[in-house]
């Protein structure tokens, strides 16, 4: 058996993806997969704001400080979780902000519940189809996810070029053994932002190419569910408003005719 250089076996799978790319046919969405829900201008809603004036600043300095001369985004292992082992102990309200990208590709986002990376033509999985800047995008977009139930794993995919023209073999997913192309990890996952944020940051290339995981930066915000219990308790509070109420105006009532006599 021949034996490839790395920098050959890069060469041999960029080349293969760009043959398979061009037999696919450009639609409108890729693999015909459709939106989780819509993109979001940034400071649309309080949450929206919030996370501006809060959150967005902190990261952004700690890309910005992350980043090497060269380009490349390279944080201190301290500072990262697994990207394949991520979850949570409760429900939580998922949103996914975009705030940069420095790729040649227009690479479009996904995500997934579960190890479940398998793309069904008309699912609602793609977050971002043309995760660029700053056309489409610009920092703080924003796209929510819906609920992810506790302890089910959160997972993203990234479609390389896949706004351009997109093949599911050529796709980075958080969980390596799942990338067809190269069975390596595409994506740091930073948690130096409290317990309700995490930075991913994606390298787009086979065999992690240039390695600089600037090819898009996107923060995930899961904000707690309130417990059943406190949906309990708020009913309870609403139902004893409304028979206050209620008396009251009983109370008036009985007044006023009493006034009549």
């Amino acid at each position: 058996m021949i034996k490839l250089s790395p920098f050959f076996r890069t060469v041999t799978l960029v080349a293969l993806g760009c043959m398979l790319w061009i037999k696919s046919p450009v639609s409108a969405l890729p693999l015909n997969l459709n939106l989780v829900g819509p993109v979001q201008q940034s400071g649309t809603d309080t949450q929206s704001n919030q996370f501006n004036t809060t959150t967005l600043p902190t990261v952004s300095n700690f890309i910005t400080t992350n980043t090497k001369p060269n380009g490349k985004f390279a944080p201190a292992g301290i500072s990262q979780a697994n990207p394949a082992n991520i979850f949570w102990a409760e429900d939580r309200k998922l949103r996914v902000y975009f705030i940069s990208e420095d790729a040649g590709y227009k690479n479009s986002l996904g995500f997934s519940q579960g190890n479940d990376f398998t793309l069904t033509p008309g699912e609602h999985s793609l977050i971002f189809p043309n995760a660029s800047s700053p056309n489409p995008l610009t920092v703080g977009d924003f796209v929510d996810l819906g609920i992810l139930s506790a302890n089910t794993k959160l997972n993203f995919y990234l479609l390389a070029n896949g706004f351009v023209s997109a093949h599911p073999n050529i796709i980075w997913t958080t969980s390596a053994a799942n990338n067809p192309a190269d069975s390596l990890q595409h994506y740091y996952a930073v948690n130096q932002f409290g317990a309700n944020h995490l930075l991913y940051s994606v390298e787009d290339l086979p065999l992690l190419g240039d390695a600089d995981f600037n090819d898009l930066h996107f923060v995930v915000e899961a904000l707690p569910t309130p417990e059943p219990q406190t949906y309990i308790l708020l009913g309870l509070f609403l139902t004893g408003v409304a028979y206050l109420r209620k008396s009251e105006k009983t109370s008036t009532a009985s007044l006023a005719v009493s006034a009549n006599d």
